[in-house]
């Protein structure tokens, strides 16, 4: 196996979250034309490219749990990549601090995007994480996101933390259940260049196979 082999076999390897079929925490607030269309098993036409954002940012998560994991063995203060279900929602936590009883997402980005950090998706999605592990028994008290720039250094990196608020959850909640009350698909609503492009799996700048996007 030549370098290049090596690197796609590695790239293409499939995670426990890339089985994950069901809507998720991370897709609520989100493209509400995406959900419906995720819901209803629509064909994906867009999956030609492996995203490489994407996968730097599961390399970080791999990274942040080794570290974690290798802390004392004894110390069972740490609760990582816990799968929670209720309600017919499933989420992977990343971290849960039965210390702190805090919930800690892992996000990554660019330094240029610093700014928009974090958004009121990030937040729903971190409110939902508590929500489903309140919902199975581990209290939450607050949670945090910590964004990590991948073209930074660790004083670029923020940490947005508050209070667990179930109402936000289940704001998020609401969102869902609108538009799996929907019969016919809702008109996009990301602009195609920047998110649906390089990221939506049902992407098809002709409309015709998929969703064009926003124009």
């Amino acid at each position: 196996m030549n370098l290049e082999e090596i690197l796609q076999a590695t790239i293409l390897r499939e995670t426990p979250r890339g089985h994950q079929k069901a809507i998720g925490p991370s897709e609520i607030m989100g493209c509400q034309r995406k959900v419906w269309l995720q819901l209803h098993d629509a064909a994906k036409v867009n999956q030609d490219r492996i995203k490489l954002k994407s996968w730097l940012g599961t390399a970080i998560h791999h990274y942040l749990e080794y570290q974690l994991s290798s802390d004392d063995p004894f110390d069972e203060r740490w609760m990582l990549e816990v799968e929670v279900e209720h309600q017919g929602l499933m989420g992977h936590v990343d971290v849960y601090d039965k210390k702190n009883l805090e919930v800690i997402d892992w996000k990554s980005t660019e330094k240029k995007n610093l700014g928009r950090f974090p958004s009121s998706q990030q937040r729903t999605q971190v409110h939902l994480y508590g929500w489903l592990l309140t919902n199975n028994g581990y209290p939450v008290e607050n949670v945090s996101l910590v964004c990590i720039p991948r073209d930074g250094t660790e004083f670029d990196i923020k940490v947005h933390t508050e209070p667990y608020s179930e109402a936000i959850a289940l704001e998020g909640l609401a969102w869902l259940s609108k538009i799996v009350d929907m019969v016919d698909p809702p008109a996009p609503d990301k602009p195609a260049r920047i998110f649906c492009a390089p990221y939506c799996e049902f992407y098809d700048p002709s409309g015709e196979k998929g969703c064009e996007g926003k124009r």
